[in-house]
């Protein structure tokens, strides 16, 4: 019994007892079907998960539009363990429902003369379903709706199944539950029924699944019971539902694997080019490529990917794999109107092709063969183009260009009105009328509060251009133009031209000079002078020189730095010798400011412009490692290596420069030439610059930066010997005075953990095999395995605890993605290891810090690790 049933018996008690025997069929037949949705609930829950892949699609796919039958045939699937379908009496309930319910509606006619059998026969279905005491539908059970997180607090309302409604509340450390999810509380344990059964109004109105009308939004229409209705609702994690999802690449339910990204919305709204794109990627034969160009923030990252969640939402599988790469480095924040930094490892064209063969056969690798001759259809998105350096731009280009178009899609984003790669799709501003629409979607969408004077207000010609003129029908501006508006009203937003007054928009429509200092204003002019439109780089000391700041090192840094925090400029190598401005329309904005200067500062810049000229070839050191990058691709082997260990062999070659040099010459070697023997010799060579190096700043930023390079490029190699090299290598750099709040020491302490980790698991069961194949005597066997408990013992007191000890302190969502990856990846190792040694309650621990504290899309995985560690117990 429970609180729906309960209501259900209620109602038909009374029509029996009124003699309204006419409508007692619906009610009957709803009860049953109730129950049959409450089973769907809790068995879909509870085992879906467990599933295979293939019977997850078959399944899911029923789902969303069942008939009854569909309905019992889904929850004999999801009933592994047999727990209600073994119930003889009960099976054959659940199996003779849907043909006594299609012979009383669904074929012929069932007149009054048949009315009482009919009732009599669902009354006997519904006794025989509950009259298993200890079967699933005859529990005592009581229904909670959880509305809320409220501190360390579920909140919500309990339906008790004697029919008494109250507040309810539990402490988060008792369950893992969902806000707005409802479930099945019996004793200490809750099963969820969401999305199959809704209850809504205090317990008022309740619902059951009718089917699916949105999968990727999630929506759903459901049919009232007790009394007549429908409704539609979102239940968000159905839009989310997929077929596994391994933390790097997810499966959806119609097949399409894609890579796993942060969407750049949260509801996605069309701003007019979705239908084309799709048109392209399904229709047009005629080019591999296109390319979604437009300004910035004008929603061309939205849309692309909406249209890849489409494709991996619809019916039909179009495409086997869409991986969306972003080289994005910089975002608007529209709540906090600012300029925030992404940091991203995507920049160069190999960094594409890694991570290509990473998601689409598991590799980590440089050779673009297996793409080129893959014979599955890939759908491949390149966000931001215009982030790449020129020479990676070309070698991405020269890579599209090799794509068969039979099994390769691509599409690129980019602000550069000059790139042009195949099938041009242009994006521009929204006119009034769509600007008008647009944020009448954003205010429903995102629940932002509007009296009945700014609704009817918004709907007038004047309000609407002026929300146009302040926006100029950038969607990244209407959006933040709705949240003001839910802070401070209509009125008082619209008296905002938010193309004047903020970071984000200064930096697309020129006003940054108003808000910069006046060093750093002598230098945002003076840059003017040493780039073109075609060339919007060049040396930095040679502004210095110009605004003669050469003995204000500290005022001008202080002006760079400025620069650079406004996305002005950036600056292009860790020399910090060159700058790039960003683009063309702020040289404009340079050139303008510069000529509205006073005639003494004009001609004083010119004239020591002159005496320094545009030529922006950098020193000899930098000199000699572009000349040594180039001649990768036209000079022999032997060549380009002798171009290295010319620089390399320089006493006054900076430490940085040689870095560079001793990097790029490994990469070479390994990626380019396949030699990964010799790719680490080089930086087991070379490596005494750094290792030796003092711990100041910059000498321990070089040392940690080398160190990473040396040990991931060593243990990527694959061999037993390399991969312990790479945990030397990491030892003696953790062995010093390792600072955890230098997010490098970080970085570098969790790729120890990670790989001494594997290491340790690797060998330990090794161990157990060989003890089962009787391949080690007993003692032999209690002695190795006592050291390779020391060794978990000595992994968790030296580096383990110390880790998770200062990381628990925060959230990982305040380290840098690149941190935040290496912990999160550390720590799931490291819980395989804590096992070992029976520290279970810590195990659990750090499984809950990252599921509270992480991105969601790592849940699934700390999830299983902690019903596994309960298993344990």
């Amino acid at each position: 019994m429970d609180y729906i049933i309960l209501k259900i018996n209620q109602r038909i008690s009374l029509l029996d007892a009124t003699g309204n025997t006419n409508a007692l069929d619906v009610h009957y037949r709803s009860r049953i079907e109730y129950l049959l949705n409450l089973m769907l609930g809790y068995l879909w829950n509870k085992n879906f998960n467990t599933l295979s892949e293939d019977e997850k699609i078959k399944i899911f796919g029923d789902i969303l539009s069942p008939t009854i039958g569909t309905v019992v045939s889904v929850c004999r699937t999801l009933d592994i363990q047999k727990e209600i379908f073994s119930v003889k009496q009960v099976a054959n309930s659940i199996d003779k429902y849907p043909n006594l319910r299609n012979s009383k509606l669904g074929h012929g006619f069932v007149f009054e003369d048949a009315k009482e059998s009919s009732d009599e026969e669902y009354l006997k279905l519904y006794d025989s379903l509950m009259s298993d005491s200890d079967c699933f539908f005859s529990w005592d059970k009581d229904i909670v709706l959880v509305e809320k997180k409220q501190g360390n607090i579920y909140k919500g309302i309990k339906y008790c199944f004697d029919g008494d409604v109250r507040p309810w509340s539990l402490p988060l450390q008792m369950a893992n539950l969902v806000e707005k999810g409802l479930y099945i509380n019996r004793q200490d344990d809750f099963y969820c029924i969401s999305p199959f059964v809704r209850i809504e109004d205090a317990g008022d109105n309740i619902y059951i699944y009718a089917k699916t009308i949105e999968k990727l939004l999630g929506r759903i229409h459901y049919n009232r019971l007790v009394n007549t209705g429908t409704v539609d609702r979102i239940w968000e994690p159905f839009s989310r539902l997929d077929v596994s999802n391994d933390g790097v690449k997810i499966k959806s339910v119609n097949g399409t694997i894609r890579n796993i990204y942060d969407n750049n919305y949260t509801t996605y709204i069309d701003v007019g080019i979705q239908s084309q794109i799709l048109d392209f990627l399904k229709k047009n034969r005629s080019s591999v490529c296109a390319t979604l160009w437009g300004h910035g923030g004008i929603g061309k990252t939205a849309t692309i990917q909406n249209v890849c969640d489409i494709l991996s939402n619809e019916e039909h599988k179009f495409f086997d794999y869409i991986v969306f790469i972003s080289a994005k480095d910089r975002r608007y924040n529209y709540y906090k109107g600012i300029v925030e930094d992404v940091t991203t490892s995507i920049s160069t064209y190999l960094d594409v092709i890694q991570f290509l063969n990473k998601i689409l056969f598991n590799e980590d690798s440089s050779d673009e063969r297996r793409i080129l001759n893959y014979e599955g259809k890939i759908l491949l998105v390149l966000d931001d183009f215009e982030t790449f350096a020129k020479e990676e731009a070309k070698r991405l280009s020269d890579f599209i260009s090799t794509l068969d178009i039979n099994h390769h899609k691509v599409v690129v984003t980019t602000r550069s009105a000059n790139l042009s790669l195949g099938f041009e799709i242009k994006t521009n501003e929204l006119d009034v009328t769509q600007t008008s629409e647009f944020i009448d979607t954003l205010i429903h969408n995102e629940s932002i509060p509007l009296s009945i004077e700014d609704r009817k207000l918004l709907k007038t010609q004047e309000i609407r251009e002026r929300v146009h003129e302040i926006t100029s029908g950038r969607p990244l501006f209407i959006y933040q133009l709705g949240h003001i508006i839910g802070q401070n009203g209509l009125k008082k937003a619209l008296t905002q031209d938010i193309k004047k007054k903020t970071p984000a928009v200064e930096f697309l429509y020129g006003r940054i000079y108003d808000y910069l200092s006046a060093k750093a204003k002598d230098l945002f002019v003076v840059m003017s002078l040493l780039v073109t439109k075609d060339d919007l780089i060049n040396v930095l000391g040679k502004a210095q020189y110009i605004i003669n700041m050469e003995n204000d090192e500290e005022g001008f840094s202080s002006a760079v730095e400025e620069l650079k925090k406004l996305k002005i400029v950036k600056i292009t190598d860790d020399e910090n010798q060159y700058f790039e401005v960003y683009s063309r329309e702020i040289l404009e904005m340079m050139n303008k400011h510069f000529v509205m200067r006073d005639a003494n500062f004009i001609n004083n810049c010119n004239y020591r412009r002159t005496q320094v000229n545009k030529d922006k070839n950098a020193d000899i050191e930098q000199s000699l490692l572009d000349n040594a990058n180039a001649s990768r691709l036209v000079k022999s082997e032997i060549e380009t290596i002798d171009s290295y260990k010319q620089l390399l062999n320089r006493p006054t070659c900076p430490l940085k420069i040689k870095m560079q040099a001793i990097f790029n010459l490994s990469n070479y070697l390994n990626s380019d030439r396949g030699k990964r023997i010799e790719a680490l010799d080089v930086l087991e060579k070379y490596s005494h610059f750094f290792t030796g190096i003092g711990w100041d700043k910059e000498g321990r930023n070089l040392y940690s930066q080398y160190a990473l390079r040396w040990a991931t490029t060593s243990w990527a190699n694959g061999t037993e010997q390399q991969k312990q090299k790479a945990i030397s290598i990491l030892s003696d750099y953790y062995k010093g005075r390792t600072d955890f709040h230098k997010r490098e020491d970080l970085e570098i302490t969790s790729t120890l953990l990670m790989y001494r980790s594997i290491m340790v698991i690797k060998l330990w069961r090794e161990l157990k095999d060989r003890q089962a194949f009787n391949e080690i005597s007993p003692s032999e066997f209690r002695a190795k395995r006592s050291e390779q408990i020391k060794e978990c013992d000595s992994l968790l007191m030296y580096i383990g605890n110390p880790l998770y000890t200062y990381v628990s302190r925060k959230k990982l969502t305040d380290f840098y993605p690149s941190t935040k990856q290496s912990l999160i990846t550390a720590f799931f190792n490291y819980i395989d290891v804590l096992v070992r040694i029976k520290k279970l309650d810590l195990a659990k621990e750090i499984c809950d810090y990252v599921i509270m504290t992480g991105p969601k899309n790592f849940q699934p995985q700390f999830n299983s690790k902690k019903i596994w560690l309960e298993s344990l117990k």
